[in-house]
């Protein structure tokens, strides 16, 4: 099981639209509001690193509203 961190910058009007959205998505397993540089951060967990991967370019990628987003692998 692959383990990542991502925090995403957020446009403050699509916050409540963004959330909604990261919500429905299978491997968000835990969302998190957060202070300092980044809005939200996730707990995502996928089987390989194709999974993430698809996570990332078909579902968190496209969503309207997210300026931004850096991740990391959770060892």
């Amino acid at each position: 099981m692959i383990k990542i961190l991502s925090l995403l910058i957020i446009k403050i009007d699509k916050t409540e639209e963004v959330i909604e959205k990261l919500k429905r998505i299978q491997q968000v397993k835990e969302l998190f509001f957060i202070t300092g540089k980044y809005d939200i951060a996730l707990i995502i967990r996928g089987a390989s690193s194709g999974e993430i991967y698809s996570v990332f370019t078909n579902d968190i990628d496209v969503i309207d509203g997210i300026i931004s987003s850096e991740s990391h692998l959770i060892m």
